[in-house]
């Protein structure tokens, strides 16, 4: 009897019986971190600024090129929020600074860092630009002959346009101050939160008023608005459709704060309420986008030389790309990394300058979840019939509204990608 359990164990029943409670350990893990991830906020953009700036002070460290092994090591090496790494390589000194999240501590974790995990992206991205766009600065600060104080800093917690930057002796290096993004052509927005303390509609005017006006300022149109398009945001406001669903929706956010989900059409008691708002306002979006547009493209229509608002139109990208500084745009898909140098931002300033200007207001299936279209402007360079740039009016579940600034396809020009 005890030869033929001992069989029986040895079998391939024995796999099945002994197997099963390891296989389940091991899916309860995977589930454990995933449920851990998703309480956290795993954002991989956020993470790419510790990520990148990591692997650019370690590159900048060595003559040889980096390894996958050796940035992973040097990453989870950090434990909090605040990262600093001091080193001394024969006459010269490295340092590593900067403030990230505990979030993005949190999520970087052994399992996340390695391939197909998380920030996979994030270390094939930052691995391949540092071995590829560092070598002559490498070469400069290891065989210059003199003491060398190379800083890199990530700094996008601490706000505006710089992400990463890298300097020397105290001035930054040539494009290697930063601007990130991730798996993104947006460069930039007008936010407009639409739920005043006061709870009153004339403060909601107020609002959205105000962020429209730096929008059309920013643009070159400051006085149109004023004239053509407050009226428009007054005619919404006291239309009782919007007014009365914008009060429902309101005081029951109050009660059950928190997002509808538009595509998954899930949320807090009540939520669903915003659905309503956000129909109503979208016809005045929509008015207020073919009202201004028609009158941007009228001051553009045949102008070929310089005109003051497309200086401002080029100055516009300017600071939305970079904040008006001498800083370079990278931006980082699953598979590649695309640059805009510095230099080249601002050729694309001097040149707006001179082309003719197309404005056009369009609209296209909303990407919130929400039925209905979005309206857009979109500016072309009439010469070509290029897309230079987009700016599209989305509302989310919270009623949130945003005028997004997208990339266009005539800005691919100025920039270059690298598949990796």
């Amino acid at each position: 009897m005890s030869d033929c359990f001992f069989r029986f164990t040895a079998g391939p029943h024995t796999k099945s019986i002994f197997m099963q409670p390891i296989n389940i350990a091991m899916r309860y893990r995977e589930f454990k971190y995933i449920a851990e991830a998703v309480k956290k906020t795993c954002n991989r953009g956020h993470a790419l600024e510790f990520h990148l700036a990591v692997a650019l002070h370690e590159r900048l460290k060595q003559v040889q090129y980096l390894t996958r092994e050796q940035l992973v090591s040097a990453i989870l090496q950090y434990k909090t929020p605040t990262i600093t790494d001091t080193k001394n390589v024969y006459e010269d000194t490295f340092i590593l600074k900067g403030t990230i999240t505990k979030d993005v501590i949190d999520c970087t974790t052994p399992e996340s860092l390695q391939p197909g995990g998380l920030f996979d992206p994030n270390i094939k991205g930052a691995l391949s630009y540092a071995n590829r766009e560092l070598q002559k600065h490498i070469e400069f600060i290891h065989n210059n002959e003199r003491k060398d104080k190379v800083v890199a800093t990530a700094i996008g917690t601490a706000g505006g346009k710089v992400d990463v930057e890298i300097t020397a002796n105290g001035k930054p290096l040539e494009d290697l101050s930063l601007s990130l993004k991730f798996k993104s052509g947006e460069f930039g927005q007008t936010k407009i939160s639409t739920r005043p303390r006061s709870g009153q509609l004339a403060d909601l005017q107020k609002t959205f008023v105000n962020q429209f006006t730096k929008m059309f300022t920013d643009l070159g149109f400051p006085t149109t608005f004023k004239d053509l398009g407050i009226p428009i945001i007054e005619q919404m406001i006291q239309d009782k459709t919007y007014s009365t669903a914008w009060t429902n929706w309101y005081n029951n956010y109050k009660k059950n704060p928190g997002r509808f989900d538009l595509k998954k059409q899930t949320g807090p008691s009540g939520s669903e309420m915003v659905v309503e708002v956000n129909k109503a306002a979208k016809v005045y979006m929509e008015k207020l986008y073919s009202t201004m547009a028609g009158v941007m493209n009228n001051t553009f229509k045949g102008k070929n030389g310089e005109l003051k608002e497309k200086e401002i139109i080029g100055n516009f990208l300017m600071n939305e790309l970079t904040g008006g500084d001498n800083l370079s745009v990278l931006s980082f898909d699953n598979n590649a990394y695309t640059k805009m140098p510095a230099s080249e931002i601002q050729r694309l300033q001097e040149l707006i300058k001179t082309v003719e200007i197309r404005v056009s207001d369009e609209k296209a299936k909303s990407k919130s979840g929400e039925s209905g279209v979005d309206p857009y402007f979109r500016f072309y360079d009439a010469t070509n019939d290029e897309l230079i740039f987009m700016i599209r009016n989305t509302m989310d579940g919270e009623h949130i509204v945003k005028n997004v600034y997208q990339q266009g396809p005539a800005l691919n020009k100025y920039k270059e990608k690298i598949s990796y």
